[in-house]
């Protein structure tokens, strides 16, 4: 079925991405997650020097990113030693690996490092309630600077989302 059509996206914001032997056939169709297609046609359009991809599984969004932003370094933080694999696999089937950072566990102060002074930052947080801890412009000012697309885990922290909204009420809409 999908493997005769290779292993490269079809489809999406992604479409042309070199997937390798770490593909499901929702990546390849290009209708993961369907819903951040909007979203990312638009940071496409965004001039971004970094991207911060806390909690790249993957490698996904690390690679895809990378790929529509040539210009940008990409900081993929991923607990998971299988997964950080994968990422480096998609990396240099994709060419891009001289500019991928994979990392560890993202902590307050290794996110801190890792967004600098927030401009031309994209942070894109999917780390299953760990976003409560890291998405704090008290402990890191420089998120303020930073756009953001995170998801929310409610079932982790109930109410993270209106926390969340009330923290950047200042700065991001």
């Amino acid at each position: 079925a999908l493997t005769n059509h290779g292993t490269t996206v079809m489809f999406g914001p992604f479409k042309g991405m070199e997937m390798g032997y770490c593909f499901h056939p929702y990546y390849l169709l290009g209708t993961y997650e369907l819903e951040l297609h909007g979203l990312m046609q638009k940071i496409a359009m965004l001039d971004l020097g970094l991207i911060v991809n806390v909690g790249a599984a993957d490698g996904y969004y690390a690679i895809g990113l990378a790929l529509q932003h040539p210009e940008s370094r990409i900081d993929a933080f991923e607990l998971r030693e299988k997964a950080q694999l994968n990422i480096k696999i998609l990396a240099e089937l994709n060419n891009v690996s001289e500019r991928v950072m994979i990392r560890g566990v993202c902590l307050p102060e290794n996110l801190a490092i890792a967004v600098g002074d927030g401009i031309k930052c994209l942070v894109m947080m999917d780390c299953e309630g760990g976003e409560k801890e890291l998405l704090d412009p008290e402990i890191i000012p420089a998120l303020r600077n930073c756009t953001v697309l995170v998801e929310l885990h409610e079932f982790a922290h109930r109410g993270i989302v209106e926390e969340i909204r009330s923290r950047f009420s200042s700065s991001h809409r």
